[in-house]
């Protein structure tokens, strides 16, 4: 198809950077993590094929909100004109590569529908295989298909997504009804053309940290498609002390489950214990859980691979969750917590949760008419309060309606049992016990019935730092009613019951309130916030999380940025504008005018779970009190778990010193020395011109053996040594490391070394023909081409080598085949 590029930039390298998103409509394309060579229009059949999702947001100065700033011109505009397009019979087709600033795309088509009845198109990073394996990149897009005939009919939508280098696509399975496109009179093609409009802009480069557990103390979570939801909730969940340290100190084994069996391989497999019986899913749920808390508490990786978590969370059905679905978090959160109380009724701690998250609703009727005054009430157990947030100033302002309730009068009057009569009544409900752990849910989902369809609550709505919960609770409800009816008995004007919880919402930023207003018992303070950014059809969950408990070194807790793999410090003045919602300025780049302009936009992010803690004031200041230098910050565990956690990290620390770049470095110039020193040229182990660092150490590293063996001169043994040395590196170090820029120069050192030396070719051949897995790793199973190629080089190179010094006892092996022959042997 033809393609129009309007770009300010074309570069003439393509970039290296990508991480995942998750969403419901928005998807990555089902299939493995190869990225396929770009189709031309043609009649060749193909496989489907593309990868998965993952994400993050933030904010920068005062016009985007995510991460560094970006370069000015990582936008770009991409018109696909896609010919023939009723003809097309491929499953899939590429457009061909355009850039926002550095960072080069593709889009992919499915004509016919990837297994639905709409055409299918995604936003494909051009350039995936050819980036480092941590690359990732945010990316704010937008794919129109155009309407020749009606323009209000052209076919819209938009996504947020953080791309990889191996996850490296993400779009819409259903864009355009297949019906439509196809229709005569539908206007979507017009002489046999289909245009789809791509405007995709770079919002967030993350920090390229390798190892986030150094940096902050804190381990991720690997998102597994659209597990995003699942991830930003267990770390909110795993940072409250109580109920992590409960979580780990319980010994499953004796209630029928542990932890599953098995040594963890990749990251993802479950920890060694006796495991649960596979028919016990919630006692599953629960020991996967723990094993996760252990992980995040003492794993020296980056993250932590949530596979085996997923496996053992069902659905209604009995099947494990669909990682590539994404689901609601408030949702997971009552079904995971309905999981895990039927587990640990089976262990010790069987209310748990209720002593740590759980609080009870009071659902009150209250005579108002008739003399009557009689209160029926009903609790409600809850985990997290429903707050709306629709035309809400703050959270303060949705708790007030939470607890206004209504009269019921005229018609719909209460019958009241005591007094056997029907009388106006206020029926409402409020907190009758609050929890240790308060958890603030915020209604930013609606439905329209305008439109009819799901839609996000994007307003502003502001999130107090503390809470004074007492107006809201049945106690203090009652307290105020009395005051109220006090004040209309002696003509005193007052606005009614709720004047102090209006008060409260009217202050912008509420301050902690002084003991005499706050009672003890009812302040709590803001420990994390769990944010949705997208749209009602597509998003991705991040967390932002105070520690409570600093790390030594630190004097104060502070608050991170969660955001699957990747944890950040975050700075707690950022809240406002990173989780209360609203509108935002946003420049962009404007095709027309061709130049950058700002206008203003509702921000896709704001908070939309709450998590408070009660202020007990010495409880608080303990666990905010920096640990000492020597203290434990690991609670005890289960001994198998944490067994399988330091083989873990044992072989974690194992790879990170053989495979870092100051060792390869090292072994380079170690071998090249070796095989380059010759006892000829100056004096021994006197660097010549240009000579490195490694060129001024001793020459005579000829072993003992090798000097007994007679093996030649100390230059030609150093040759060898040197040989066999850097040939055992580089096929099994280098050829396993992400890193492979050293590859070419050390094919070169080699095949020269090899050039000089009959005797390392002999070595050479006969470890080829005896470790058998060298050939079958390097030339059949090795998946980079600049791998096996140098390696078939370098085979080649050695047979050649060795081929003049053996060429004399071809013909003796000849005749001896010959008369055996002869022989009938």
């Amino acid at each position: 198809g033809d393609a129009i590029l309007l770009s300010r930039s074309r570069p003439a390298t393509l970039s290296s950077s990508t991480s995942r998103a998750c969403t419901s409509m928005a998807v990555g394309v089902d299939g493995n993590d190869a990225m396929d060579a770009p189709l031309p229009m043609g009649d060749e059949k193909t496989l489907v094929q593309g990868p998965e999702p993952e994400a993050g947001l933030g904010t920068v100065g005062e016009t985007k909100v995510v991460g560094p700033l970006p370069p000015e011109n990582d936008k770009g505009f991409f018109v696909w004109k896609v010919d023939n397009f009723l003809r097309i019979r491929q499953l899939k087709i590429y457009s061909s590569v355009f850039y926002s600033g550095p960072h080069a795309w593709r889009l992919l088509m499915f004509p016919s529908g990837n297994n639905c009845s709409y055409v299918s198109v995604y936003l494909d990073v051009a350039d995936g295989p050819q980036l480092p394996q941590h690359w990732q990149r945010q990316a704010q897009f937008s794919l129109k298909v155009l309407n020749h005939l009606d323009e209000s009919r052209s076919l819209s939508k938009e996504a947020t997504h953080v791309f990889q280098a191996r996850a490296n696509d993400w779009g819409f399975r259903e864009f355009l009804p297949l019906a439509d496109a196809r229709a005569p009179n539908s206007g979507y093609v017009l002489n046999g053309a289909l245009i789809i409009q791509c405007n995709v802009e770079v919002t967030w480069q993350p920090a390229q940290h390798e190892d986030s557990k150094k940096e902050t103390g804190f381990v991720g979570l690997k998102n597994q498609g659209a597990t995003c939801y699942m991830n930003s909730l267990i770390q909110q969940l795993r940072i409250v002390p109580s109920f992590h340290d409960a979580m780990l100190a319980l010994r499953l084994d004796g209630a029928g489950a542990g932890a599953p069996s098995g040594d963890r391989s990749h990251g993802g497999a479950a920890a060694a214990a006796d495991g649960p019986s596979q028919d016990d899913e919630s006692m599953n749920v629960l020991a996967q859980l723990q094993t996760t808390f252990c992980y995040l508490e003492a794993s020296e990786k980056r993250f932590f691979d949530t596979a085996d978590l997923c496996a053992a969370y069902k659905d209604y059905d009995g099947q494990p969750v669909n990682t590539s679905l994404q689901m609601d978090v408030d949702e997971f959160l009552t079904i995971l917590f309905d999981k895990l109380e039927t587990a640990l009724k089976r262990t010790p701690q069987k209310t748990l949760l209720k002593e740590v998250f759980g609080g009870e609703h009071a659902h009150q009727v209250i005579g108002k008419s008739g003399g009557c005054t009689h209160t029926s009430e009903r609790t409600e157990s809850f985990f997290a309060l429903q707050v709306d947030v629709k035309g809400k100033r703050s959270v303060l302002e949705g708790l007030s309606a939470y607890v206004e309730g209504e009269m019921l009068e005229g018609d719909n009057k209460y019958w009241c049992e005591e007094c056997g009569k029907h009388v106006d009544a206020l029926k409402r409900c409020c907190v009758g016990r609050l929890p240790t752990n308060l958890i603030v849910h915020l209604k930013r989902f609606d439905f329209d019935y305008d439109l009819m369809k799901k839609i996000k609550v994007n307003d502003h709505c502001e999130v107090p730092m503390t809470i004074d919960m007492w107006p809201f609770t049945k106690e203090g409800r009652a307290e105020l009613d009395a005051a109220a009816q006090d004040a209309a008995q002696g003509d005193v004007d007052m606005d009614g019951a709720d004047s102090v919880a209006a008060d409260q919402s009217r202050a912008p930023s509420p301050k902690p309130a002084p003991s005499a207003a706050c009672p003890p018992g009812y302040g709590y303070e803001l420990k994390g916030v769990l944010v949705h950014t997208g749209t009602a059809d597509s998003g991705h969950y991040y967390s932002y999380i105070k520690e409570r408990r600093p790390l030594p070194g630190r004097q104060r807790p502070r608050w991170f940025h969660f955001n699957d793999t990747m944890v950040e410090a975050f700075d707690e003045r950022e809240l406002p504008r990173c989780t209360f919602g609203g509108m935002e300025p946003i420049t962009h780049w404007d095709p027309v005018q061709n130049k950058h302009v700002q206008r203003w936009q509702q921000k896709s992010f704001s908070a939309y779970m709450l998590f408070y803690e009660r202020i007990d004031d010495e409880r608080t200041a303990a666990a905010a009190a920096p640990l000492a230098p020597t203290a434990s910050v690991v609670p005890p565990m289960p001994e198998s778990i944490h067994e399988s956690v330091w083989r873990e990290n044992t072989q974690f620390f194992h790879d990170r010193h053989t495979f870092d770049e100051t060792y390869f470095v090292f072994t380079y110039d170690l071998c090249r020395h070796m095989i380059e020193w010759r006892t000829g040229s100056g004096a021994a182990g006197t660097p010549g011109a240009g000579a490195t660092a490694m060129d001024a150490c001793p020459t005579d590293v000829v072993t003992e053996e090798a000097t007994a063996g007679g093996g030649g001169d100390a230059a030609e043994e150093s040759l060898h040594l040197g040989l066999v040395l850097g040939t055992t590196f580089f096929v099994e170090t280098l050829a396993h490391a992400k890193d492979k820029r050293m590859v070419p120069q050390w094919a070169d050192l080699l095949q020269r070394g090899y050039a000089r030396s009959a005797r390392s070719c002999t070595w050479f051949m006969r470890q080829v023909a005896h470790e058998r897995t060298w050939l079958r790793q390097l030339l059949l199973s090795c998946t980079i081409p600049e791998m096996r190629s140098h390696f078939a080089a370098l085979v080649i190179h050695v047979v050649r080598a060795l081929r003049p010094h053996e060429l004399a006892s071809y013909p003796r092996v000849a005749g001896a085949r010959a008369a055996g022959a002869a022989a009938g042997t």
